[in-house]
C-alpha cells in the first residue's frame, strides 16, 4: 500500500491523501473485489473511510486501486466551541487498514500527518 499526503495548501482540500493498493486475483475464476480502507486516529474511532470496486480481474491479473481520503477520514473533528471542523494536528498518527471487510484486514500502515 502506498499513501500520498497532499499539501495543506493544495487546491483540492476534499482529498488530503490518496491510498493506492495493488489487488491480484489469486483464484481460478474471473472475479472483482471491493477494497475497503479503515482509519483510526487518536481522536476518532475506527471506521470505514473509503472503498472502491475493482473491475473483473482474470485469474492471475492485478490492478491498482486508488482512493482519496479527506481530512475527516484522517482525524479531523468538529469543534463545537468554534462551530467548525478542525483539521488533524500536524505530526499526528493515523492507522490505515485495507481489506475486503472489517474482519478481513490484509494491510496496515501508520501515516504521520
Amino acid at each position: 500500500m502506498s499513501v500520498r499526503l497532499k499539501s495543506r495548501d493544495a487546491a483540492d482540500a476534499a482529498a488530503a491523501a490518496e491510498a493506492t493498493v495493488e489487488v491480484k486475483n489469486i483464484g481460478d475464476f474471473p472475479s472483482a473485489e471491493v477494497v475497503q480502507v479503515y482509519a483510526l486516529a487518536s481522536n476518532v474511532p475506527r471506521a470505514l473511510r473509503a472503498f472502491r470496486r475493482t473491475g473483473i480481474l482474470a485469474p492471475g491479473e492485478s490492478s491498482k486501486v486508488s482512493m482519496p481520503l479527506c481530512e475527516r477520514a484522517l482525524g479531523a473533528f468538529y469543534d463545537e466551541s468554534l462551530g467548525r471542523w478542525q483539521p488533524p494536528a500536524q505530526g499526528s498518527e493515523v492507522q490505515l487498514e485495507v481489506g475486503a471487510s472489517s474482519k478481513d484486514i490484509r494491510l496496515r500502515a501508520k501515516v504521520v500527518l
